[in-house]
């Protein structure tokens, strides 16, 4: 699963909870990929 501009990363964190085989979630913000990274922390 491809997410671009993946903000928080919640389709992306969605997707691989619901069983995409992969996940890659790209944003250009940096701010945005510590957010994602921080939501998925709980999740694995």
């Amino acid at each position: 699963m491809l997410e671009i501009g993946s903000g928080t990363g919640v389709i992306s964190i969605f997707a691989g909870i619901k069983g995409a085989k992969r996940v890659l979630a790209i944003d250009i913000n940096p701010d945005a990929l510590k957010n994602t990274e921080e939501n998925i922390k709980g999740i694995i």
